[in-house]
């Protein structure tokens, strides 16, 4: 009976020492990989103090560990005729294309078995530039959208109409699953704009990389945008200055409000033919003069 006892005793003991272990590292995890809070509060202070507006919520409290991104610009190879064999595939059975290279870039037609034209679809020569049109559609019919990259975050799609818009990405992309996140929607019947943003890793956008789609009774009518069409894959780990040393990279003396801080990814070339997708911090701020500033601080500082 005794060492049935002695037994238990140990086994809580033990129970009990690996929830106090199990905290520590948790506990340890989450100091590592976030801010303080009492190090943000001083870090607001300190910009208060010298005439600058900034909110605690603008600081970002995580600590970053964005890795570095490459990829070869495949364009003037095979990616083209990949793209091309998945919109005709898209488009229905015995769906033919043909291209025609021109200074700007190669243009893909896709007809019929009758030679009547379906659509096009067209990769600029820089590699990320694409424009898709069914036959028939005129972009201008679409009222009040001038088909930049929406900035203002507009909710409302349905099931499916989001998954019209990921099976036209996918047309679009080397990857199984495309890394994009759909953020914006239009609506000016009869037709909805989906706007989305290309992501490097899921959830952090890459700068200037997106992809307007018109929607029409179920199927893409029209798409344009800048979209990395190559896989990407995790290349390097640059150590990212976090939050607070990334905005003391913003000259205090010519600002007057910080209003935004967050990361993304920008687009770097190599002279070898190799790009990089750089983590980045992009720091909004409006100067003394009133005017608005943006600053970017990356993994590779100058």
């Amino acid at each position: 009976m005794s060492i049935k006892r002695v037994c238990i005793f140990m086994i809580a003991a033990f129970l009990i020492l690996d929830a106090f272990l199990l905290y520590i590292y948790f506990d340890g995890r989450d100091k590592m990989l976030n801010i303080s809070s009492k190090r943000i509060d001083d870090v607001a202070e300190y910009f208060t103090n010298n005439g600058v507006k900034i909110d605690k919520k603008t600081i970002e409290s995580r600590i970053p560990d964005n890795l570095i991104y490459t990829f070869l610009n495949d364009n003037n190879a095979s990616s083209p005729e990949i793209f091309a064999k998945k919109l005709a595939d898209s488009l229905g059975e015995n769906t033919a294309y043909g291209f025609v290279e021109t200074p700007d870039g190669v243009v893909y037609t896709f007809s019929d078995k009758d030679g009547n034209v379906k659509a096009s679809f067209k990769l600029s020569s820089d590699g990320f530039t694409v424009e898709y049109g069914k036959e028939g559609f005129d972009k201008d019919s679409v009222e009040n959208f001038d088909f930049d990259e929406m900035k203002e975050e507009k909710t409302g799609l349905d099931a499916s109409q989001k998954e019209t818009a990921e099976k036209f990405i996918k047309c679009l992309s080397s990857k199984s699953k495309p890394q994009f996140d759909i953020y914006g929607v239009y609506e000016t019947a009869p037709y909805t704009v989906i706007c989305a943003s290309q992501t490097a890793d899921g959830k952090t956008p890459l700068e200037g990389f997106y992809l307007n789609m018109v929607e029409k009774d179920g199927e893409i009518v029209y798409a344009c945008g800048k979209i990395i069409c190559d896989d990407f894959k995790e290349s390097y780990s640059e150590k990212l200055l976090d939050s607070i040393n990334a905005l003391r990279r913003v000259d205090i003396d010519s600002a007057k409000e910080i209003l935004s801080q967050k990361i993304i990814y920008v687009l770097r070339y190599s002279d070898s033919g190799v790009y990089y997708l750089i983590p980045t911090w992009k720091i909004i701020y409006i100067d003394i003069s009133g005017q608005q500033n943006i600053q970017y601080v990356d993994a590779i500082l100058e």
